[in-house]
Formats: C-alpha cells, sequence, structure tokens
C-alpha cells in the first residue's frame, strides 16, 4: 500500500519552525514526520519518532476518545487535551489539535499539532511575573511622584518657618506655634518616606470617621504656619460647624485639602479671596465641600485636555499632581472631583462629592488648636 504524498517540501520549511510540536501520520497511524519542537516534548529525535505508531506516544484509550470526539465533523480543526508518553517515561500533558488532508472518504493524511501544557504555563507564569514587576515599578514611580510633589510643599513650609524664626525669636507665642509647625512637618515628612520605602501596587486607605470641619481646620493651620496665615485669617468658612461627617484616611484627606487650599491661594497671589463651603447633597447619602478662589481662573484648553492629569500644570514651577493626588484620592473614597472657572476672570471652583458614612458615626476628637 503506497503512502499519501507528504506536503510540498516548501511547507517542511513551515513546519519544522513552528512553536508547536507537529506529527504527521499515515492512516494507520503511523508516523511519517515530526518536527524537532515534538522532538523537545517527547524526548525522542525527530529521525525515531518516525516509522513510530502514534499509539506508543498517546494511549489508545485517549486517541479513541479524540477520534469519538472528531466524529461529528473529522475535518473541523479542534483542541483537545491528553498525555503524551516520552522517552523517559514520563507522562507529559499536552493540548492536541488533529486535522486531515485530502477528500472526504479518501486515504487521509492526519496532522496533529501538540502543545506542551507544562512549558505553556511556565511561559505564562513568567509574563505574568514580568507583568506584575511592571506594575510594581509603575506604582513606585506613581507614589514616588506623589510623594516628591508633598514633600516639595512641607519642604516650602519649613524655609518660611525657618525664616521667620529670625523675626520673631523674643516672641513665645510665636516660638510656640512654630515648633507645632516643625513637629507636624516632621511627622508628615516621616509618613511620606514610610509610604516611599513600602510601596504598595495599589492605594490602601485607613478609614476613620472625622468631622470633615476638622479635616479642613487641619489643613488650614498648617497653610498658616507655612506662611500663609494672612490668606487663612481672610479665608470664609461655612457650614462646616461640625454637621457633616465623613468616614476617610484622615492623612490622605488632609493633604488633598492642604494641596487644594494652596492652590487657590497661590492663585489670588494674596489679593484675592478665598471661601470653603461645607454642604449636604447634592444627592442622598452624600456630602458636599466646595472650594472657590477669585483669581484669574483656569485657561479653557488647560481644563478640557490637561486638567487632573500628571505632570501637566499651568505653574512656572511645579510638577502637576496635586489635582491628579486629589483625584486620584477622593475616587478611591467613592467620591468625586470637578474642576470649573466661575466666570471670565472670576476665579475657580473645585467641588468634592463624598459619600456619608453608613448607619452613623463616632467622631474621634480632633488635634486641639492652638
Amino acid at each position: 500500500m503506497g503512502h499519501d504524498p507528504l506536503p510540498d517540501v516548501e511547507y517542511f520549511g513551515i513546519f519544522a519552525r513552528l512553536p508547536e510540536g507537529l506529527l504527521i501520520t499515515e492512516a494507520m497511524n503511523t508516523i511519517r514526520w515530526a518536527n524537532d519542537e515534538m522532538a523537545e516534548i517527547s524526548g525522542w529525535t525527530a529521525e525515531e519518532l518516525q516509522g513510530m505508531r502514534l499509539d506508543q506516544l498517546i494511549a489508545r484509550e485517549e486517541l479513541t476518545a479524540i477520534a469519538k470526539a472528531r466524529g461529528v465533523d473529522p475535518w473541523a480543526l479542534r483542541r483537545y487535551h491528553c498525555l503524551v508518553r516520552t522517552k523517559s517515561g514520563e507522562r507529559r500533558e499536552v493540548s492536541v489539535s488533529v486535522g486531515q488532508t485530502g477528500e472526504p472518504g479518501a486515504q487521509a493524511t492526519t496532522i496533529f499539532l501538540l502543545r506542551d501544557i507544562r512549558r505553556q504555563r511556565e511561559m505564562e507564569r513568567r509574563l505574568l511575573e514580568q507583568l506584575g514587576e511592571k506594575q510594581e515599578m509603575a506604582a513606585f514611580g506613581h507614589v514616588a511622584s506623589l510623594v516628591a510633589h508633598d514633600l516639595r510643599n512641607l519642604s516650602n513650609t519649613l524655609s518660611l518657618t525657618i525664616r521667620n524664626f529670625r523675626g520673631h525669636l523674643d516672641d513665645p507665642a510665636f516660638r510656640q506655634d512654630a515648633v507645632r509647625a516643625l513637629e507636624d512637618v516632621a511627622g508628615k515628612m516621616k509618613y511620606l518616606i514610610e509610604k516611599l520605602s513600602g510601596v504598595p501596587p495599589r492605594i490602601t486607605l485607613h478609614r476613620q470617621p472625622a468631622a470633615l470641619g476638622e479635616l479642613i481646620d487641619s489643613a488650614l493651620d498648617l497653610l498658616a504656619r507655612a506662611g500663609r496665615r494672612a490668606e487663612v485669617e481672610a479665608t470664609e468658612v461655612r457650614g462646616l460647624e461640625g454637621v457633616l461627617h465623613v468616614e476617610v484616611d484622615i492623612a490622605e484627606m488632609q493633604r488633598v485639602f492642604f494641596n487644594l487650599l494652596l492652590n487657590a491661594y497661590e492663585a489670588i497671589e494674596t489679593r484675592g479671596h478665598v471661601s470653603v463651603i461645607g454642604q449636604r447633597g447634592p444627592g442622598k447619602g452624600q456630602i458636599c465641600l466646595v472650594i472657590e478662589d477669585t483669581g484669574p481662573g483656569i485657561p479653557q484648553d488647560y481644563l478640557e485636555r490637561s486638567l487632573f492629569r500628571p505632570f501637566r500644570t499651568t505653574k512656572a514651577r511645579g510638577l502637576g499632581l496635586g489635582l491628579y493626588h486629589a483625584k486620584v484620592i477622593v475616587e478611591a473614597h467613592g467620591g468625586s472631583i470637578q474642576v470649573t472657572n466661575r466666570g471670565d476672570g472670576e476665579g475657580t471652583r473645585v467641588t468634592i462629592i463624598l459619600p456619608e458614612p453608613q448607619g452613623g458615626v463616632q467622631v474621634l476628637p480632633g488635634p486641639e488648636r492652638g
């Protein structure tokens, strides 16, 4: 009985380079050709595989099961799982696709494509590890940028406190206030450095109940000690008399309010006015905080294209991370933040919506103010 013709020689170059094992068998399931990848999977050389019966590699019961599964449409290319016996006697798990060449009813050549499942899983594991490493590096870069932004603000606070020391060394009240400011800055710097030393792959929030007014007070206190006392004292605060409660990561949310208020003070350049307004709504179970300034506003093109994007800023100096950080933190709390211009040349309005605590809160006592 003559053999079916093997595929043209030009196809063997393609078959030989396939990343999967390939077997070509005749009607009696005798292997007529195998590629190098099949030799790698089985442990036999390609020459040793030629002339072997297929059931020496794959158990007859599994071949029968594959044949039955293919019975509905033997000409379709499908993938099955089975075990291949290697030269060493090991049973290696593979997935196999089976197809035939020739016309139905004729003596057909059967082609088996085998994929080493163990090797595939190892490749997938390595790819997942590489992806995880890239994600960790991206997380580190993200957190490092935010830490650098906040350290810059704290450095400015230190510089202004030290500068003011020279003219107020004999003032006991100033010395007490300055020491508190330095202790506060030192604590925040330590927190940021610890955060940078152990960067998690995602934001981890440590939520605590708090009064929204106390969070704003803390941010205003730090800004006053950072040389913005005149602007802080002129800031109009409404609707934050202890009736609005939230459940937030206090340190992260204080950073958000500090940066937003600092943006507002930098926008007015000591000549304008800043308002902070708290209220319920707009939806049920929501708390709203609005920070408005009477500065020049934000260019419309920046609002449409660059707002909340890191490393985009309208300032001559800065990283453009304050609003980006605010958005990340507020949204991590299940809230939202919106920035708009109040009108042509009339300043900027920042609106933050946060969910109210479910089932009420027990507000922890806030820091005493000097």
